[in-house]
């Protein structure tokens, strides 16, 4: 009987192996579909495997589902409380959603796990910022900076928040910066279009605004001007 116990348990991890495997495949390959299919039977015989969520949380993300990729990572702290990644990438979605407060209390969490994680500096900026705590949002970008340098998204929110404290040429250099790191980040171009205009270089701020429409047309109904 206690044979046949641990032979029935050594199948079930198989097959759990199985499934992962094959679902990460799917991800690899970009079947989204597929592959959470394969890592919801892996969940039906592991509710608990923080692995499988975290890698949900990936999937929705990419899908464009942030509501379910920040339940997958609900799922991740409850099980591990210590995931720093799940802490940190949680702060990320949650300022994507627009839920600024709670993106706070998820980078604080990764922070209190791990002082020196940048991109949780970085998610801890961008809501601050947003919570029009300009000020308090610019030291932490800079954390994040002095941790990694090539750290673009930090770049961007400085350049933001230099904006918002109306100190153009400032945040002219970070958009520039961001775009040496990421030469096709139109955000960082319409960025920098608009630092350039409020500089009164309106020529150079509309090639600026043309190219970020060039990378991305459903940028034009966040640009003011309507010379483009």
């Amino acid at each position: 009987m206690f044979f046949r116990k641990r032979k029935l348990k050594g199948s079930v991890n198989d097959q759990k192996k199985a499934l992962f495997i094959k679902g990460e495949k799917f991800y690899r390959q970009d079947k989204f579909e597929e592959s959470n299919q394969c890592l919801d039977e892996v969940l039906k015989l592991d509710p608990n495997n923080d692995e499988v969520w975290f890698l949900k949380s990936i999937i929705f993300g990419l899908m464009d589902n942030l509501n379910e990729a920040v339940n997958c990572l609900d799922h991740v702290v409850e099980i591990n409380p210590k995931n720093i990644d799940a802490w940190q990438r949680k702060g990320k979605l949650l300022n994507k959603l627009g839920k600024y407060h709670e993106a706070l209390k998820s980078s604080e969490e990764a922070l209190k796990l791990d002082p020196n994680n940048y991109k949780a500096l970085s998610n801890k900026a961008r809501s601050l910022s947003r919570l029009k705590k300009y000020h308090e949002a610019f030291d932490y970008c800079n954390r994040s900076l002095e941790l990694n340098p090539e750290y673009f998204k930090a770049w961007c929110y400085k350049a933001i928040i230099l904006l918002q404290l109306e100190k153009s040429d400032e945040a002219l250099q970070c958009f520039e910066k961001v775009l040496i790191l990421n030469p096709n980040n139109a955000h960082a171009w319409s960025g920098k279009g608009l630092a350039l205009e409020m500089l009164g270089r309106t020529e150079e701020a509309l090639k600026c605004y043309k190219r970020a429409l060039e990378l991305d047309p459903n940028l034009r109904k966040f640009l003011k001007t309507s010379k483009i």
